[in-house]
């Protein structure tokens, strides 16, 4: 992708009351500057690269409103502040352009629309500087164009990083692209009642604290974990690597960093592929019923895993399990055959029914 060395330019005024529309842009400019790092990030999309450097300089500075959405559709550096509620941050740039928000203290709480949507652009960067929050209180608004059903949604590729933190409440999804993922920094606290980080294609975690609670907590076709410290609670999948895009084989790959999974009761796994899983190093410590399952290949090459509580040197795959026992018959019957086990494993492979006797409604587990 080439880089355009542009100006910001912004377009007039205009009210919108639909969510994700780019017809609106309200904009406030002020003086000053803030304190931030920031480094060249290399964002993965097939054979393209992005690199991108904030450049203050020409930054445009820009200060939410309540009731009001701010558009942009320039190439540059954005920073953002501000508490508002009804606001929405509207991205609609040219296909090679590369747009940069600085959060720099941004406070947006909605009832049906996203606080980012980044309709188009090359690639979208979220850059943390001072804390900020980001909430959508009620039922996302349906939307057949974008179908924006995240606090911060996007088109197109979008990196996370900074020094900042950034705290997301969702009644859907947290963050999510239709594109690729990436987070190289900053700290996310996620609370959403859908996925916290959703990609379709790859999401790449390089670095950064992260705290999910989610139904599920990290979601793509191709999840990567490099670095970082991650804690996920949920009451799905703590990770889930599933075809989402045709353009990547499915896959769950763990290089370096630390993953805390913790899940709720039920059909759920700790890490679930619907492909491989290969972990190279870092340390993943999963707690539940199922910590993980696979349907591809599985490689176990170095790093430290720990399965409820106890570290392992091999990963289990973990299928559904035999089931009950068929009923006790009547007295002086046999119960009914109990069900056939799982390939896994699990509860117990071919059971036996209740035996006859004295308890005619009774039954026992099947046998292993």
């Amino acid at each position: 992708m080439k880089r355009k060395m542009v100006m910001a330019i912004l377009a007039a005024a205009t009210l919108t009351f639909t969510a994700c529309q780019a017809t609106s842009n309200t904009t406030a400019t002020t003086s000053g500057s803030i304190d931030i790092v920031t480094e060249s990030v290399l964002l993965e999309s097939g054979s393209d690269t992005v690199d991108r450097s904030a450049d203050l300089t020409d930054a445009t500075y820009l200060t939410v409103e309540s009731g009001q959405d701010i558009t942009i559709d320039s190439e540059g550096t954005y920073v953002l502040s501000g508490t508002a509620t009804d606001a929405e941050i509207i991205v609609d740039a040219g296909d090679d352009e590369v747009v940069e928000l600085i959060l720099d203290g941004l406070n947006i709480t909605n009832s049906d629309k996203s606080a980012i949507c980044v309709l188009n652009a090359g690639t979208v960067s979220v850059t943390l500087s001072e804390s900020s929050t980001l909430k959508v209180t009620g039922e996302f608004a349906e939307d057949e164009e974008t179908n924006a059903n995240a606090v911060i949604y996007s088109k197109t590729d979008l990196i996370l990083g900074g020094t900042g933190t950034l705290t997301i409440e969702s009644t859907d999804a947290g963050v999510k692209t239709k594109d690729n993922l990436k987070v190289n920094g900053g700290t996310l606290v996620i609370n959403a009642e859908g996925d916290g980080l959703h990609a379709t294609e790859t999401l790449v975690i390089d670095d950064g604290e992260l705290n999910i609670t989610a139904a599920e907590g990290i979601e793509s076709t191709v999840v990567r974990i490099n670095g970082g410290n991650i804690t996920i609670e949920a009451t799905d999948d703590g990770i889930n690597a599933s075809q989402k895009s045709d353009s990547y084989s499915v896959l769950f790959e763990m290089n370096d960093g630390y993953v805390k999974i913790t899940m709720a009761q039920g059909d759920t796994d700790g890490i679930d592929s619907n492909g491989d899983i290969v972990i190279n190093g870092g340390t993943i410590d999963v707690s539940g019923q199922s910590c993980f399952d696979y349907d591809g290949t599985c490689e176990f090459n170095g790093g430290t895993i720990i399965e409820n509580g106890e570290e392992v040197d091999t990963i289990t795959n973990q299928f559904a399990g035999g089931g009950m026992g068929g009923p006790g018959g009547e007295p002086g019957e046999m119960g009914a055959p109990g069900e056939m086990g799982g390939p896994g494993g699990g509860m117990g492979g071919p059971g036996n029914g209740g035996q006859g006797g004295p308890a005619p409604e009774g039954f026992n587990l099947g046998n292993n």
